[in-house]
């Protein structure tokens, strides 16, 4: 299908994170697509996505992440600024810029409900996995 059949369709939207079969033989005006999403997401779990995010921002492995609450003047929402232990013994607050812009804001309300003046949300790496506490 030609790229503008394909943007009036809406499928170019997210190339990037799908991808999107054509079926042969299907009139170019109705076509029959099957959309697959990519490994891994949806099927990761906040926790592990949180520190996937860190970890391409930082270029490290992180063992633990500390997320604290900070105050905005429409309420409490996770701090931009994290608190990360990495594998290799260092330690260092990290601006999180996902945080900044809202991302796994949802995800982390269903796990914790609203944030309060004193949430605390750790996630850890072990050997037995990733965890979230």
């Amino acid at each position: 299908m030609p790229s503008r059949q394909r943007w009036r369709a809406g499928l170019d939207q997210n190339s990037g994170s799908l991808q999107i079969i054509f079926r042969e033989g299907t009139p170019s005006r109705d076509p029959q697509v099957l959309i697959i999403a990519p490994a891994g997401y949806p099927f990761q779990t906040v926790e592990e996505r949180v520190l996937g995010a860190l970890e391409k921002q930082t270029g490290k492995t992180i063992r633990k992440v500390e997320i604290t609450s900070e105050e905005f003047e429409n309420g409490f929402y996770p701090s931009t600024t994290v608190e990360v232990d990495f594998t290799d013994g260092d330690s260092e607050h990290v601006y999180f810029e996902a945080f900044d812009d809202g991302d796994f804001l949802s995800e982390l309300h269903e796990y914790q409900g609203q944030f309060g003046r004193n949430t605390r949300i750790v996630i850890t790496r072990s050997a037995q996995g990733i965890t979230i506490d």
